[in-house]
């Protein structure tokens, strides 16, 4: 009885271990003069894949807001390996100026040499997360829809105006979308409601692609879930004048001491581990089509709170505010 016991739960322990793992990748396309759009490149996750994608030999389209930051980030960088766009994803008429110059450049590349491909990857990494002290009830219109603007309503407009390009891509193998969410749109916090809204948009719009290109397979779709990232959505949470300064006279864990443990390696990932893994999605034939990319101690954690019954996701809750909010 013991015997078959012990091999039940190693039985679940292993598949427990398999369902939490991060899937390994096998890079199987050469990444070398590929074209590759990447927005939200003047920093954080997307500023560390660009460079990742430059270090393995592709050429990429920076695409940001900031056009100062994307001279500052790229400087160093010639014009044959990186092609420099100022967009805004929240409006139409910036994508569609965008996407003239990408069919420029693609097409003066092909001739010149330094690019091989059409539109060879799309990576969806522009987003903002502004943290206010406001509660759900208490937030502004303006507030509201500039969040779903950026990060719903931006990743939708790229890759319907890019993926006449990315669908060009006439030789085998298939053109990729990395579409990047959080795991804010698996498990839902406190005083995120609508970014997390907006990242299970993603995750819901990602997996719906994805199998609408499985008809024509010339399109991979992946979605990304980073957990916490040191990136500069996390610092300041998108929104200028806000930081977590605002918040100590409410929550404890704010306190210098609690902050030096939230922002430590254990706890916050680098953004290069979760840029790494973009570029090996998109130079691979394999990428799964939804990935949460965290440490692993910090996957299990995300992976008992998906499956915690509603209830208990409550009790922990209220347990947090016991704890860290202050009277």
């Amino acid at each position: 009885m013991s015997y078959w016991l012990l091999s039940g739960v190693a039985v679940l322990v292993g598949l427990f271990l398999y369902v939490i793992r991060i899937p390994s990748l096998k890079k199987d396309i050469a990444a070398r003069k590929k074209a590759v759009l990447v927005t939200g490149a003047a920093s954080g996750i997307g500023l560390q894949t660009c460079n990742r994608l430059l270090k393995d030999g592709a050429f990429v389209f920076a695409c940001d807001l900031n056009m100062d930051a994307l001279k500052k980030a790229y400087q160093t960088y010639p014009s044959t390996r990186v092609c420099l766009i100022k967009m805004d994803v929240t409006l139409l008429e910036d994508i569609k100026a965008a996407y003239n110059v990408v069919v420029e450049e693609l097409k003066n590349g092909n001739e010149k040499g330094h690019i091989n491909s059409s539109l060879f990857g799309l990576v969806n990494c522009a987003g903002i997360a502004p943290l206010t002290k406001n509660s759900l009830v208490e937030k502004q219109d303006e507030e509201v829809q500039k969040i779903y603007a950026v990060n719903v309503f931006g990743i939708e407009r790229c890759t319907r105006i890019f993926y006449p390009l990315l669908e060009s891509q006439q030789n085998s193998p298939s053109s990729c979308v990395i579409n990047i969410a959080s795991v804010c749109g698996i498990i839902a916090f406190p005083f995120f409601s609508h970014y997390s809204a907006t990242k299970v948009a993603v995750v819901s719009y990602s997996a719906s692609l994805r199998r609408e290109f499985m008809r024509k397979k010339r399109v991979r779709v992946t979605c990304i879930c980073p957990g916490f990232t040191n990136t500069p959505i996390i610092t300041s949470c998108g929104d200028k004048g806000t930081d977590q300064s605002a918040f100590k006279d409410e929550i404890k864990i704010l306190e210098s001491k609690h902050l030096d443990l939230l922002w430590s390696p254990r706890i916050m990932q680098k953004p290069d581990r979760v840029a790494n893994y973009i570029v090996d999605c998109i130079f691979s034939t394999n990428n799964k089509g939804k990935v949460i990319v965290d440490h692993f101690h910090n996957r299990v954690v995300w992976f008992f709170l998906y499956h915690m019954e509603p209830w208990l996701y409550d009790v922990a809750t209220y347990v947090a505010y016991k704890l860290f909010i202050r009277k």
